[in-house]
């Protein structure tokens, strides 16, 4: 008897393993090898491709795979000249199958990472199964720096130059700082070297001011380096090289242009034309006075 029940729960411990082998089995008969962007960073309005790669990782076939992207309103893509479910008729075990999903991005889609629901269903042994996961795609756009240059000097004057940084592409610039060097020649930058801006929304812009003394031996042209650090809507670290050339004139240069004030030589003729009219009139006025007078 007690023979009898020992077997009896030896059977029941095996089928529980053997049930349990199945499970596992099923729940994983098929994987995600790999999922592939392509680009693998999608700019807004821009069509892409996503290739995701099932593996069968179970000893039997499976039949009728289905893999499909779950495209809601709180992922900004959609499919492009096909679905978002691809399907083929059978993985044999151990194979591989990819499926290839041609989609868009929004025009007016924001930058950063999302995360795409996938649902993957199979046929395996006579049963349905379904498997569901996430894959990630990044929407993001190179940035568009720039840069204009606002102001003049005057040799032996300090002056005020304004920095423009414009923000002309789709994305923001996040943590943005200015790194200036001094001129190559001829000026002295009298402001801090070291400006932090902080964020540029895209289609936006954001200023800086550089107090510069210009010597009197100073060329007509003089070349500021900067270097502008910033990180994107991914927090990637970028950094962009520019040179700032600054337009110097000379006291007179400045005098000719009316960019300071000098001699008005013709007011002072025009001046001197009226008070010698006035001094005429007078004298005429005088001379007729005394010739009625003297009738």
């Amino acid at each position: 008897m007690e023979e009898k029940m020992e077997r009896k729960s030896k059977l029941l411990v095996l089928t529980g393993i053997f049930s349990l082998f199945l499970m596992v089995s099923f729940i994983s008969a098929v994987t995600v090898k790999n999922a592939i962007t392509s680009p693998s960073e999608i700019a807004p309005g821009e069509i892409a491709k996503i290739t995701i790669e099932i593996e069968n990782i179970f000893s039997d076939d499976v039949q009728n795979v289905n893999v499909a992207l779950d495209l809601s309103s709180s992922v900004p893509i959609a499919p492009y000249q096909g679905s978002s479910e691809e399907s083929v008729d059978e993985i044999k075990d151990g194979d591989k199958e990819k499926f290839t999903f041609n989609i868009i991005v929004l025009p007016d889609a924001t930058p950063g990472i999302y995360k795409v629901p996938v649902k993957i269903s199979y046929d395996i042994n006579g049963t349905r199964e379904t498997k569901n996961g996430t894959i990630g795609i990044i929407i993001n756009s190179p940035a568009q720096i720039r840069i204009s240059v606002e102001g003049y000097l005057i040799k032996g004057q300090e002056g005020i130059v304004e920095i423009r940084i414009v923000n002309d592409g789709l994305s923001d610039l996040k943590f943005v700082s200015v790194q200036s060097s001094q001129p190559t020649s001829g000026a002295t930058i009298n402001s801090p070297l070291y400006e932090y801006l902080g964020n540029i929304d895209s289609d936006d812009f954001e200023t800086l001011e550089y107090r510069i003394f210009a010597r009197e031996t100073s060329p007509s042209l003089i070349s500021i380096p900067i270097k502008i650090n910033y990180k994107d809507s991914t927090n990637k670290d970028f950094s962009q090289d520019e040179i700032l050339n600054v337009k110097i004139y000379s006291q007179d240069e400045a005098k000719n242009l009316g960019l300071i004030p000098g001699q008005n030589y013709t007011l002072y003729v025009a001046i001197g034309i009226i008070l010698l009219l006035y001094v005429l009139y007078k004298i005429r006025k005088k001379m007729k006075k005394r010739k009625a007078l003297g009738a």
